[in-house]
């Protein structure tokens, strides 16, 4: 019979099959389990809950709440006599913690002898320091598995000591801290120390050649060491609108032709930057801005006005998008700048010009990363053939718009 499934059905060996139910269960057992039916208990019910507030991010307080207690019990009435206490769920959201942590340890890592790890450390807001580790593997079907498995505190100083101490521990928890063949990070340089003491820890890791930067940060350097060659930083906050702050000697006045202006790249993006600041500062400008869009282009149905975008500091592609999208909106924008109090945010069409030029630099860098940033499929194959055109990219806007200091920039 054995050899009949095998032969006729290619049933894989049994051996080889990591499912937790087909290694610890009889048939009887298995055909019990997937014919069992869901009935409502106190322990049922705190199971989903725990799913349902961790797949919608939501608080454990919603359980208080006099309107989801009336969604439950219109579902099933019954549920009015088991809801459960916060603290009680707080407890089972613990404890599945820990069960899908040896889940995922050992029957979803247990078997692979390879798997990479992307590693990323920031502050959150209320100035507490966080690393987090995802795991990656390919499955037997070929398919990309992404598991976060590690979101800790960063104890202590952020040196490359103790960084790569905290990192190897999360994978010490799921016994992975020897099967390390890649590891991606940004490009700070604490990382390659991180990476050279992981060596020390783990010989069959090398520094050189396991640890990868991440593309998409290279890309965003790149992007934003062309802005500075063009004259700007988009991290910096900018007011230079008075021409009295012109520099005949600064990198935008020996990139750009001499026009009498003393037009400054730094000048134009600050000027749309504050602008949206201002037409998006009351509900009463933002009605306006959406009525004027729509009688400038002829867009009667209500939704259809784009709104100018505003810049985040630590993002070069929010600039990018903001001059892009201004642009989109050039006639609405000169339109609001026509009032006195306003007009110091009106760009002339040479501004403009140098705006179209800005988008066009960054235009291939946005969708480079968007390409190399894709989470369900491999991209390091993508890289090279990345880097190659997006010189040739730069170098056709350089040499198209004589702006030869951003290519070696970039």
């Amino acid at each position: 019979m054995s050899q009949h499934l095998h032969l006729l059905n290619c049933v894989a060996n049994t051996k080889s099959v990591s499912s937790p139910l087909v290694k610890s269960h009889t048939l009887d057992q298995y055909v019990q389990h997937i014919n069992a039916k869901k009935t409502l208990s106190p322990k049922s019910l705190k199971t989903v809950l725990v799913y349902f507030i961790c797949e919608a991010d939501l608080p454990l307080s919603i359980t208080k709440s006099t309107a989801f207690r009336a969604l439950l019990e219109l579902c099933n009435p019954a549920v009015t006599n088991i809801l459960v206490l916060r603290a009680s769920l707080t407890a089972h959201l613990t404890n599945f913690y820990f069960y899908h942590k040896e889940s995922i340890r050992d029957y979803l890592l247990s078997n692979e002898i390879n798997v990479s790890f992307t590693k990323d450390a920031w502050t959150s807001p209320n100035i507490t320091a966080y690393l987090a580790v995802t795991a990656h593997y390919i499955d037997t079907e070929l398919k990309l598995i992404s598991i976060i498995i590690g979101l800790t505190e960063i104890k202590g100083n952020h040196l490359g000591a103790s960084l790569a101490t905290q990192f190897m521990n999360v994978l010490h928890q799921y016994n992975l801290d020897q099967k390390i063949i890649c590891i991606t990070t940004n490009n700070a340089s604490v990382n390659n120390r991180m990476a050279q003491e992981i060596k020390a820890i783990c010989p069959r890791f090398c520094s050189k050649a396991n640890a990868v930067g991440c593309m998409a940060h290279t890309i965003h350097l790149a992007a934003r060491n062309g802005l500075k060659a063009l004259g700007t930083n988009s991290g910096d906050s900018i007011n230079s609108t008075n021409e009295d702050n012109f520099n005949p000697i600064s990198i935008s006045s020996l990139v750009d032709p001499p026009d009498g202006l003393h037009l400054q790249y730094n000048s134009i993006i600050s000027k749309i930057s504050r602008l949206a600041s201002y037409l998006y500062h009351s509900p009463q400008r933002q009605n306006k801005v959406v009525t004027t869009v729509n009688l400038i282009y002829e867009k009667n149905k209500p939704g259809n006005a784009k709104t100018l975008l505003s810049q985040v500091p630590t993002q070069w592609n929010s600039t990018y998008g903001m001059l892009k999208q201004a642009l989109q909106e050039k006639d609405a924008c000169n339109h609001f700048c026509t009032p006195e109090d306003l007009a110091c945010y009106w760009l002339s069409p040479l501004e403009w010009q140098k705006a179209k030029v800005m988008v066009q630099f960054l235009e291939p860098l946005y969708k480079a990363t968007l390409l190399i940033c894709g989470s369900t499929y491999p991209t390091i194959n993508q890289e090279l053939p990345l880097y190659i055109l997006l010189i040739k990219a730069i170098r056709q806007v350089s040499e198209q718009y004589d702006v030869a200091p951003m290519e070696p920039a970039a």
